[in-house]
């Protein structure tokens, strides 16, 4: 039988794996109450639950999938320019944006 820690594990990696491979417009939707609403869970018990098993913020993991999944579209040439990859996982703000790139790689958006 499993219990409750064991539950959490299986819904961190499932929220994970659904991340890394669902469509990017699907992606540029998605937020924390997104994902609770589609697990029919309150918000504030999916991102308690996601933070103690996983050990990192939903928001965090969730922001950090959709920059990586950006530059990735960036480098392997699947869109055309910065702001075309920022609108499909869902940013508007290039300010903002390059921000968390060079926190997130040391880089420019420009390096990429």
């Amino acid at each position: 039988m499993r219990d409750e820690t064991d539950n959490a594990a299986s819904l961190s990696e499932m929220i994970c794996h659904y991340l890394w491979n669902c469509p990017p417009p699907e992606l540029a939707r998605c937020n924390c109450g997104d994902l609770a609403a589609m697990l029919r869970m309150h918000p504030v018990v999916l991102s308690r639950r996601f933070s103690r098993e996983y050990g990192r913020p939903l928001v965090a993991v969730l922001r950090e999938i959709k920059v990586v999944r950006a530059v990735g579209m960036l480098h392997y040439g699947k869109v055309a320019s910065v702001d075309e990859a920022m609108a499909t996982v869902g940013y508007r703000d290039r300010k903002y944006f390059n921000a968390l790139v060079f926190k997130m790689f040391g880089k420019k958006l420009a390096e990429f």
